[in-house]
């Protein structure tokens, strides 16, 4: 059964010991502390109780008197030593202290620059040897040195055999070229050498000839072209009043040409009125060379010239020349 409030202080007033056993009752000496038990285990959690009833506040309950101190148990076992604290701020400065009494000098001792000198010491371990030096610079040829005292002459053997001859040595260096030497006399006069062959006076004569156009005017057709200045004309075999090449040696000769156009040309070789070849080409918005040769064999007092057809865009400018040439290449025996 649940006590109220006001049973549970009756109950406590009951057990309350009266004065006179309070008076009587002398304190034992307190007894060693126990041994500390196991603890145990927690317990369940008990079930939710049932909700008292509310009751009024009981009579406030008379204070019980203040018993005597005990005496002081025993000191308890020194524990662990705790952890250092950190360091406090440093305190502030002291008062200065009073000045010392002023020191005794004491009178000057003896220079000891008058003593006698100590012995010499031991000499030091020697060093490690230093590197290599360079090698110095050559020196000069010595003076000759005086000649020796003779020898002992030895006892007198016969010679021994002609030994075989040894093999040749190597062959020298050629030695520095010699000065130039003087001019020699001149020799004596060879023989007559013998008659030689007739010779051909044909094969120094020759024949050539090169010509130039310079101008805008195409050439008129089917006449010879005219070539108005002369790069070669040695003997004048060609005639510019004819336009013509005239053949005064007899034999086999090269003609060529090389001449500019811009448009359509025609060129004919032409020997004595008869055309021997004839060369076309064209060329429009830019200029073009066309070229073209022939060996022929000509006869005395025969011609050859050049002649264009219809086709006669033919330049001679600056630049852009048309020339006309010939020569000889063998007369005829």
């Amino acid at each position: 059964k649940v006590l109220g409030p006001v049973s549970l202080v009756l109950v406590l007033l009951s057990l309350a010991p009266s004065q006179e056993d309070t008076c009587s009752v002398v304190p034992g000496t307190p007894g060693l502390p126990g041994i500390p038990g196991v603890p145990g285990k927690d317990g369940r959690d008990g079930g939710k109780g049932v909700k008292g009833e509310r009751v009024k506040t009981g009579i406030p309950a008379i204070p019980g008197v203040r018993g005597e101190s005990g005496e002081k148990g025993e000191s308890g076992i020194v524990g662990p030593t705790g952890k250092i604290g950190p360091r406090g701020p440093p305190g502030l400065p002291g008062e200065k202290g009073p000045n010392g009494q002023k020191g005794i000098q004491e009178p000057a001792g003896s220079s000891s620059c008058d003593g006698k000198p100590g012995l010499p010491g031991l000499p030091g371990i020697p060093g490690t040897p230093g590197p290599n030096g360079k090698d110095g610079t050559k020196g000069g040829k010595g003076d000759k040195g005086s000649t020796g005292l003779p020898g002992v002459l030895g006892d007198h053997s016969d010679n021994g055999e002609k030994g075989e001859p040894g093999l040749p040595g190597p062959p020298g260096k050629v030695g520095p070229r010699g000065q130039r030497g003087l001019k020699g006399q001149m020799g004596p006069s060879g023989p007559k050498g013998e008659k030689g062959e007739w010779g051909d006076y044909k094969t120094n004569l020759t024949a050539a000839f090169s010509v130039a156009r310079f101008t805008n005017v195409p050439p008129r057709r089917e006449r010879p072209i005219r070539f108005d200045k002369t790069i070669y004309n040695e003997g004048g075999h060609y005639v510019s009043s004819l336009a013509k090449f005239h053949c005064t040696i007899s034999g086999l000769y090269y003609f060529n040409f090389h001449v500019t156009l811009r448009g359509s040309l025609c060129l004919n070789i032409v020997k004595q009125g008869v055309k021997v070849l004839g060369f076309c080409d064209n060329a429009f918005g830019t200029y073009q060379v066309s070229s073209g040769g022939v060996v022929l064999n000509l006869r005395k007092d025969e011609y050859v010239w050049l002649e264009t057809t219809e086709k006669n865009s033919m330049l001679g400018i600056e630049g852009a020349d048309s020339i006309f040439s010939g020569f000889l290449l063998f007369p005829d025996p």
